[in-house]
């Protein structure tokens, strides 16, 4: 037994080692996403910087192994990149909050992660190389082959677990700095106690005792510190499965206003003096009412606080609103922080919208979508002709679409604004936009998409203004007319830049 183990021994350490690496990239996402979002851009940019690591650290590794193969440095190579992680729990802290705003969603995910993740992964992407080195100093007789295929096996394997581990059991009932500050601390464990009885100079070991100490208090000193909103109470903050969920007492219009975001995006919000909603779009979801006059089974893509579903529960007597929303804990939040009534009326789904649709049978009059998975970003597969076709066969006859989509009204050579609209048209023939502000403006703002299965809906007319009781709507209209959409792409499941189209047009504002 004690043979098998001293002969295996380093295959069991590369395990974790490698369990380690798969842990940070995955968090990486969620360490990003509150400043990013979850983009094309954030996902390729810890791929390749990670990837970019390891292969330092191979080369490095190999070569530091090739010059002196000893057990002390390889364990004082894992003491490091304990360290390393623990000072990047320190960064997340303390340095991302500051610098984070100053990039843009293209130019800040690549940059940052290379300042967070590159150091810690290069040191433990070492320790493969030095394991197979020292491995076939431990087994002489065994071939190098054999020797390296068993090493990132073991390594490969150790990767898997942390991968599927982060998803299923850490991310879900763990913080972020916690789930870091643990690896490190498990990082220093797993090298300070072999080193205790194999290196003479324990003077090494106390010092980055110490130095972990530090790290741990500097780290823990910042948890929960971030403020959204400079005049805002923080009532609650914690990490969702997919976001930072944070919920924010504060002023608008000298009213109290209770707020929630979603990493760092306003994601609902809702007056405390009369329970109404605190965003002007929500006032178009009455756009309904020019097909009927009562609907009856409607569905929200993405509930956020679950305000616009709630809303309709309170004014229409006979509806039933389905919800889906991925965040498992929206649901339950908002009944307990917003003003969301317990009826059996309003069912939630912890589904994915295009999932939901595309599986239930059943027929909606009205489908809301107001899903967003950063500050401009929409799901991609939300927005494409696929998507809006499955919307198309799931309503009923005199059924209506309804999508907020934030947007600038503006002419450009990258305008993911202008693609939507253009497939959009392409489904739905009776189809309108309006701007919640103003046609005219530059700046962002809601734009309000509607789609109207029954073709004989002019949402333009005297007599449907009437029905509608949204003032000045003639001035809200958008006349596709007058741009160019010649140059826009139809964005498709097989074509749907929507990352870089937003990420393009944000560069832009900055620039």
């Amino acid at each position: 037994m004690f043979g098998f183990l001293k002969k295996n021994f380093l295959y069991f350490v590369i395990f974790f080692t490698g369990a380690a690496v798969l842990i940070i990239e995955v968090l990486a996402t969620r360490i990003l996403a509150p400043y990013f979002g979850t983009t094309i851009f954030t996902v390729s940019s810890i791929m390749g910087i990670i990837l970019a690591a390891l292969s330092v650290g191979y080369y490095v590794g190999g070569t530091i192994a090739d010059k002196k193969p000893t057990l002390v440095r390889f364990f004082r190579i894992i003491l490091i990149g304990g360290l390393s992680i623990l000072f990047l729990s320190v960064l997340v802290t303390h340095l991302l909050p500051v610098v984070g705003s100053f990039f843009s969603i293209i130019n800040g995910p690549p940059i940052l992660a290379f300042l967070l993740f590159f150091i810690p992964i290069v040191f433990l992407g070492m320790l493969s190389p030095f394991t197979i080195r020292l491995q076939s100093k431990i087994c002489s007789k065994e071939g190098v082959g054999s020797i390296s295929g068993k090493a990132y096996f073991w390594s490969t394997l150790g990767s898997i677990l942390g991968s599927f581990s982060s998803g299923f059991l850490l991310i879900p009932f763990f913080k972020t700095q916690q789930i870091i500050i643990a690896t490190g601390i498990f990082l220093i464990l797993l090298s300070t106690i072999p080193l205790f009885f194999l290196s003479k100079k324990k003077i090494i070991l106390a010092i980055a005792i110490i130095l972990a100490i530090f790290l741990i208090g500097f780290s823990v000193k910042g948890i929960g510190q971030a403020k959204f909103l400079e005049d805002g109470e923080i009532i609650y903050q914690e990490d969702g499965v997919y976001s930072k969920i944070t919920i924010v007492d504060s002023q608008k219009n000298n009213r109290p206003i209770r707020y929630l975001l979603l990493d760092k995006s306003m994601s609902a919000s809702q007056f405390k003096d009369n329970n109404k909603p605190g965003f002007d779009y929500l006032k178009y979801s009455s756009l309904y009412k020019a097909s009927f006059k009562n609907p009856k089974n409607t569905l929200f893509i993405g509930g956020g606080a679950y305000i616009g579903p709630a809303q309709y529960i309170n004014e229409l007597e006979n509806i039933v609103v389905d919800v889906c929303e991925i965040e498992p804990s929206l649901f339950r939040l908002s009944k307990k922080y917003f003003t969301i009534p317990d009826s059996n009326r309003l069912k939630n789904h912890i589904k994915d919208g295009r999932l939901f649709l595309s599986n239930t049978s059943k027929k909606y009059d009205l489908i809301f979508g107001d899903a967003y998975r950063g500050l401009f970003s929409i799901p991609a597969h939300l927005t494409t002709e696929e998507f809006f076709k499955l919307a198309h066969q799931k309503l009923t006859n005199n059924g209506v679409i309804i999508l907020n989509v934030i947007g600038k009204v503006e002419e450009k050579k990258h305008s993911f604004l202008l693609s939507e609209i253009k497939t959009f048209q392409e489904v739905f023939e009776n189809s309108y936009f309006l701007a919640t502000k103003d046609t005219k403006t530059k700046e962002y703002q809601n734009i309000i998409f509607v789609g109207y299965k029954d073709k004989g809906v002019d949402l333009s007319s005297e007599k449907t203004k009437n029905k509608l009781e949204i003032k000045d709507i003639s001035s809200k209209l958008i006349n596709p007319g007058d741009f160019d959409l010649a140059q826009h792409p139809i964005l498709t499941d097989d074509y749907c830049p929507v990352d870089y189209l937003i990420g393009r047009s944000l560069l832009q504002e900055r620039i």
